[in-house]
């Protein structure tokens, strides 16, 4: 897909507002490593925590890029960072732009699939500020494949999916890639009830989710991983019919056996102060808790009735602990009449 710039350099500026996501399920299992051999399933959720973006056009061909710091390019070629170069060059991108990039959450290493969001917001942006659209499936699957194949990332599939959807599905992973999205048909007063049990804390400790997974992959043996990954898929299956039918009486101990789960797979990454929070949680009052993303680092995720908010609050002071809740929209562009004179 070739975007030329017009000549006239309109004036819209595109603004791009792209959800987070939490994996409550079967994360690992959206490997190509896993998935070409056996299926793989994820229960996961948007949230209310967003990557923004906006996009327009120079009257030169240079790329200007803000993130934490801003940096000029005279051509996508050129651009540092392997993640927004993958999406320039997926585009066959041409013509001079400005971009910036804000988060809710520091992008690096968060467990929270913060790349992929920033990777699905950034091509919903520029595709429409080209005067395209893609439609979640297309959007998700381009941002994986630059990702994860353009960019040479080892990272889950699914991280790009919830971010393009929204809401809360049950993601399929099929030995062919095609990705089969369903979202649970969740009655209103069961999913207020399980929005309300979601927090989320910083545990202090970051990590490169490629990596990660690379290192998991040398301590546990194929036969090992797999069988693991196999029941985090069975796992993540029961917990979407559950929620269905309105019963969340086994989601403690769906994430419990979860928890250990992924133990066995390395993700404790030889911290026990990882280990020491998910016990402290647990005798606070909550009902599941997991690190999320790879592991090694990152957030956590509570699963917690409100009346033991404040007892977590006071047990992890020092902290960051965020409320969170499920949201319903996935990534959307707005375009703005934006007349003031850009870069040049």
């Amino acid at each position: 897909m070739s975007h030329l710039k017009s000549p006239d350099v309109p004036p819209d500026l595109i603004v791009s507002k792209t959800p987070l996501r939490v994996s409550f399920l079967g994360g690992g299992s959206d490997v190509p490593s896993f998935y070409k051999k056996m299926n793989g399933g994820v229960v996961s959720t948007a949230i209310d925590k967003f990557v923004f973006v906006t996009a327009k056009w120079r009257r030169d061909s240079k790329i200007r890029l803000v993130t934490h710091s801003e940096q000029l390019f005279s051509t996508w070629h050129k651009i540092s960072d392997p993640i927004l170069r993958s999406v320039f060059q997926s585009l066959n991108w041409r013509g001079g732009v400005d971009v910036s990039i804000m988060s809710d959450v520091t992008s690096s290493g968060s467990g929270l699939g913060a790349s992929s969001a920033v990777a699905v917001g950034l091509f919903n942006a520029l595709v429409q500020l080209a005067g395209h659209f893609l439609e979640p499936n297309e959007l998700a699957a381009r941002a994986a494949h630059a990702e994860m194949i353009i960019a040479g990332r080892e990272i889950g599939k699914q991280d790009a999916y919830p971010p393009a959807f929204g809401g809360l599905r049950h993601y399929r992973f099929l030995s062919n890639e095609t990705v089969e999205c369903r979202g649970l048909d969740l009655s209103p007063d069961v999913q207020a009830e399980l929005s309300s049990w979601l927090m989320l804390l910083d545990s202090g400790y970051r990590r490169d989710a490629s990596k990660t997974l690379a290192t998991q992959r040398v301590l546990v043996s194929p036969v090992a991983r797999d069988e693991v990954l196999a029941r985090m898929v069975h796992l993540a299956e029961d917990l979407a019919l559950d929620l269905e039918r309105s019963d969340l009486s086994n989601v403690g101990n769906y994430f419990d056996e979860a928890w250990h789960l992924k133990e066995r797979l390395g993700a404790l990454d030889g911290k026990p102060e990882l280990a020491e929070i998910y016990n402290r949680a647990k005798r606070c009052g909550a009902l599941g808790a997991k690190i999320l993303g790879a592991g090694g680092g990152g957030y956590f995720l509570f699963l917690a009735p409100p009346s033991a908010h404040a007892q977590l609050q006071d047990a992890f002071h020092s902290k960051a602990l965020h409320k969170v809740s499920i949201h319903s929209e996935g990534s959307r562009a707005d375009k703005i009449d934006y007349s003031g004179v850009g870069a040049s």
